[in-house]
C-alpha cells in the first residue's frame, strides 16, 4: 500500500469512531438531559396546569351524549378506586 492510501484509510478509521464516540456520548447526554427535566418539579407543575387547563374546557364546554357518557363511565371508576371505607 502506498502511504497517500494509508494516510486515507487511517484518516477514514479516526474519522468513524470519532463520529460514533460523538453520537454515543451526545444521546447519553440528551437522555440524562430529558430525564432530569421529567424527574424535575416544574415539570410537573406544568403536567398538573395542562390538566386543569383540560378540565375546565371541558367542564365549561357543551358535550354530545356519547362524551358524557365515556366521562361519566371513566370518572365514576377513578372514584372508585379512591374511596376509604
Amino acid at each position: 500500500m502506498s502511504d497517500k492510501l494509508k494516510k486515507i484509510v487511517f484518516i477514514l478509521l479516526v474519522s468513524v469512531f470519532s463520529i460514533i464516540l460523538i453520537i454515543k456520548y451526545s444521546t447519553s447526554f440528551l437522555k440524562n438531559e430529558i430525564l432530569s427535566i421529567i424527574k424535575s418539579d416544574k415539570f410537573d407543575k406544568f403536567i398538573l396546569l395542562m390538566i386543569d387547563e383540560k378540565l375546565e374546557k371541558i367542564a365549561n364546554s357543551e358535550l354530545d351524549e356519547e362524551k358524557k357518557e365515556f366521562y361519566q363511565s371513566n370518572i365514576k371508576k377513578i372514584l372508585e378506586k379512591f374511596k376509604v371505607d
